[in-house]
């Protein structure tokens, strides 16, 4: 008994041990986790506010591991400048060190020489391409209107040819009924003329026979004519037919080209719409870019060195020399 009444508090002393030992043990796992967790936010968090470079780094693990971090060069003044430069430089030498004082005008950084000409030709090269694009989409398109005068002028055409075909058949008619009427006058005069002899007890047999020939005559005259009358009566409805068919035609035709006109204005009005968005997206590409050669304008200039635009103190480097800038 004891024993083991001895024994009971050493093993006890024993679990406390352990488990102070535990507890140790896992406040400095909780101690690693929570590290690991800062350095991740903090590198997620000069990850996301990144404007400036692309810095391709390699962190040795248990295999190689390429990570583009995308990142910026702080000026820290009191207005807080960021200095953001186009993709494609590679950054020679750090001339201020973070936290060092500079005036406007100092040198910051150098950049390689040849890279900045290259990134500037591409700029000016791009410049180009984006005014043309902006040149085409500021043109107003149009829609095209020949095929509709072409058909207001057959239309036109039309009516003038029928006015005149119809004009001439109808002249044609008046002039063969007038004739008819003549011949018809003509014919009852000389009938006039046999029954005043047939009805003379003592008429000259050689005077009745010259009025029935002529009676003959004025009939046969009468009926040519009215044959010729009613000719020409056919004409004129003919050519009345034909000019109201051909009228008709190019009315249809002008209908059809007045809706493809007015189907090709709505088409152009919303491929300019369509083209006044792209050019407003057009404008700001060239605008960006525009700022962008200006830059490696002033850069190329002083042959790769970045100055400062005003008082302040460097902040942070973001890019290490050799790596290359990815702008935005």
């Amino acid at each position: 008994m004891r024993m083991q009444t001895t024994a009971w508090p050493a093993l006890r002393r024993i679990r406390a041990r352990l488990a102070g030992w535990e507890q140790g043990r896992a406040l400095r796992d909780v101690a690693r986790l929570f590290a690991a967790m800062v350095v991740c936010t903090l590198v997620a968090r000069g990850a996301s506010g990144a404007v400036l470079a692309v810095v391709d780094t390699a962190v040795p693990r248990r295999a190689e591991l390429v990570q583009t971090v995308t990142a910026e060069a702080a000026l820290s003044t009191d207005e807080g400048v960021e200095i953001t430069l186009p993709a494609g430089l590679i950054l020679k030498q750090i001339l201020i060190p973070e936290g060092g004082s500079v005036q406007a005008g100092d040198a910051l950084a150098r950049f390689d020489a040849d890279a900045v000409c290259d990134a500037l030709a591409d700029a000016q090269t791009e410049l180009a391409r984006l005014q043309l694009t902006l040149d085409r989409l500021s043109f107003r398109q149009t829609a095209n209107s020949d095929a509709l005068a072409a058909a207001e002028t057959r239309l036109a055409r039309a009516r003038a040819d029928g006015d005149m075909q119809a004009g001439a058949a109808q002249a044609e008619l008046a002039r063969a009924q007038t004739a008819l009427l003549q011949t018809e006058t003509a014919r009852d005069a000389a009938a006039a003329a046999l029954s005043a002899l047939q009805g003379q007890p003592d008429a000259d047999p050689a005077a009745l026979a010259a009025a029935e020939a002529a009676l003959a005559d004025a009939e046969v005259a009468l009926a040519g004519q009215a044959a010729f009358t009613q000719q020409a009566q056919s004409a004129a409805d003919a050519a009345n037919t034909a000019a109201a068919r051909s009228i008709a035609d190019a009315e249809t035709a002008r209908s059809a080209a007045a809706r493809e006109y007015e189907a090709a204005q709505r088409e152009a009005e919303l491929q300019n719409r369509q083209n006044g968005i792209d050019a407003a997206g057009a404008k700001r590409q060239l605008a960006r870019r525009q700022a962008d050669a200006e830059a490696l304008s002033a850069l190329a200039q002083q042959n790769g060195v970045l100055t400062a635009a005003l008082d302040g103190t460097v902040g942070a480097w973001a890019l290490q020399p050799g790596s290359v800038t990815a702008g935005d």
